[in-house]
């Protein structure tokens, strides 16, 4: 089973939920590329992402500035690809396929979401030892336009409008209401019977807040003054004791109730960001290592005079070598190395071929004009080679 499905299936708390997924996040890291090491930090440890890049995730606006952000926050991920960082009051101009910058829209969206739900008064009251607090911090307004086509808007707008909801209904004054007090046993009787907690579709007081909002939930309880049958031994309740059973019901029973949807809701929430992560990660890592193997290749593109010096017979053999265009591939009568790695001025190739493999390792030198260093090859043969650019490609 994923990880993520089982954090979803078997957790009741988001405390163990983030210390299970973030371990299948932490392997993720482990087997992402080496290059994309910037990535795969934010990715494996979302949550000291969050530390450190609150106030930028929060003042987002767009998706132009989610993508600023993300480049921002990850200057090695710039430089491994190639690009010149900019200052930080000039946009980052940067070439991104379209798949790429989804990607980093969805990941910056689970960021925020996840970031919503450590915000979320719900995670402060966890040292309050189950009793909610009623010193709150007023909740910020929530500025979730820009990922309105990411997957986890609409889980995000849910999560934040429960917690408002919440909030205020956290304001209600406290009304004290004697346990004997028959009028109010009938006004709680009828509520429980006709909405009870586990009542599911129309019946229920999270689809009712969901599609009418707080208003809705005051009207539902205004119903039951119209169908308030008086007892001929009591008189009826004044509308100042309806106040108060009003009152007395939304802190005893639908706060409870909504706090526990919103502990819900927040491992939901938090689950799917953390499979957002999963899934968009890679394709940010693929991103990068196709990027840094069209700047290797545009390194090397072009023709090459090799001179190679076989130690074992002495002889020199010279040879013409084609690198070409990224993209591009040679004619199947021209051999081309099965791999090329470029790591600063260090260039290693690998050549397969029917009888066995020869491995060159090399330098780059004056302005990539020069190429020079050994070969080894599987059959025996070592020596040097000395190779002189004779043409580049076309920019």
């Amino acid at each position: 089973m994923p990880i993520v499905s089982s954090c979803v299936l078997n957790l009741l708390s988001p405390r163990y939920l983030k210390i299970l997924c973030s371990l299948g996040l932490s392997i993720l890291g482990l087997v992402l590329p080496m290059n994309s090491q910037a990535v795969a930090e934010m990715v494996a440890d979302p949550l000291n992402f969050l530390t450190t890049h609150s106030s930028e995730l929060r003042n987002i606006r767009s998706k132009e500035e989610a993508l600023q952000v993300f480049l921002q926050s990850n200057p090695s991920l710039i430089s491994e690809v190639g690009f010149r960082q900019a200052r930080k009051e000039i946009p980052l101009k940067v070439e991104i396929p379209t798949n790429v910058q989804e990607a980093i829209t969805q990941i910056m969206a689970s960021l925020v979401a996840l970031q919503a739900a450590q915000d979320s008064f719900i995670t402060k009251s966890e040292s309050h030892a189950g009793h909610h607090s009623d010193s709150l911090t007023p909740l910020q307004s929530p500025q979730y336009e820009w990922m309105a086509d990411t997957s986890i808007h609409e889980k995000l707008t849910a999560f934040t409008l429960l917690e408002s909801a919440l909030f205020s209904l956290q304001s209600t004054p406290a009304a004290a209401i004697e346990g004997s007090n028959q009028q109010y046993r009938q006004f709680e009787e009828y509520f429980d019977t006709q909405f009870p907690e586990s009542a599911k579709g129309h019946k229920s007081w999270n689809s009712l807040l969901k599609h009418q909002g707080l208003q809705g939930l005051h009207n539902r309880l205004e119903e039951f003054q119209a169908s308030l049958e008086p007892s001929p031994d009591e008189k009826s309740p004044t509308q100042a004791d309806i106040i108060h059973f009003r009152q007395h019901y939304i802190r005893s029973r639908l706060i409870p109730y909504f706090h526990s949807q919103l502990q819900y809701e927040s491992i939901a929430l938090q689950a799917q960001a953390y499979t957002i992560l999963l899934t968009q990660g890679p394709i940010i890592s693929q991103w990068q290592e196709q990027k840094k193997e069209r700047s290797t290749l545009a390194r090397l593109c072009g023709s090459w005079l090799w001179t190679l010096h076989n130690h074992q017979n002495h002889q020199d053999h010279k040879m013409t070598v084609i690198f070409p265009p990224p993209g591009e591939s040679l004619p199947s009568d021209q051999p081309s190395p099965n791999a090329i790695a470029l790591h600063g001025d260090t260039v290693y190739l690998e050549w397969v071929f029917p009888q066995g493999k020869q491995e060159d390792s090399l330098l780059l030198s004056n302005r990539d004009s020069i190429m020079e260093g050994t070969f080894k090859n599987t059959l025996g043969p070592y020596g040097s080679i000395t190779g002189k650019r004779l043409s580049s490609c076309k920019p």
